[in-house]
């Protein structure tokens, strides 16, 4: 909670030598730099308004909350048999979904892990593992994971979450993505 009066010491940064220095000087800067402006910031969670409203650098400016929109007409688990088949999943197979896992700041690193866990458990042995957006290079290939073509059309991502039973974003580092809201959806 350092960020609330300066930005100095940071637990996310490595412990380099001059490196750790580097966060305060940015946000020394900043403040010199934003103390005369009329600032106002937009957060798409009341949780990150929360912690604006709490920052030394944000502290003072006029914050507004607008959520993420998703179109529930396009996000939604009604057309979950027609995109299981098109997968080519049956009925009783189990599937997951990854996104992005091509980035290590989206998990890359422990999806490999994720997959050897589920794989060792008895109910979830022939569970089928489905990519979209790329795929971690450190996974050999395994005739139960499906590379799905990366999309931006909303239509088919949403098929992609209906059909899979668990969607799985092991990010380190993300700022509220969509995606985690248009799975739930």
């Amino acid at each position: 909670e350092g960020f609330h009066k300066t930005c100095r010491g940071c637990p996310q940064v490595k412990p380099l030598p001059g490196i750790r220095q580097i966060p305060h000087w940015v946000h020394h800067r900043k403040q010199a730099a934003w103390s005369e402006l009329p600032l106002r910031a937009i957060a798409p969670s009341l949780w990150m308004k929360r912690q604006a409203a709490v920052s030394s650098l944000f502290g003072r400016a006029k914050l507004e909350h607008i959520p993420y929109c998703i179109d529930p007409k396009v996000f939604n688990p009604s057309s979950r048999a027609e995109f299981r088949e098109k997968l080519g999943l049956q009925s009783e197979e189990r599937a997951i979904l990854f996104v992005s896992a091509d980035q290590p700041r989206k998990g890359a690193l422990v999806i490999p892990e994720i997959i050897n866990l589920v794989s060792q458990s008895d109910r979830l042995k022939q569970t089928r593992f489905f990519f979209a957006g790329g795929t971690p290079s450190t996974l050999p290939p395994n005739d139960r994971f499906m590379i799905l073509p990366s999309t931006s059309d909303e239509a088919t991502m949403a098929g992609y979450y209906a059909a899979v039973d668990v969607f799985v974003l092991p990010s380190l580092q993300d700022n509220l993505p969509n995606t985690v809201i248009e799975s739930l959806s």
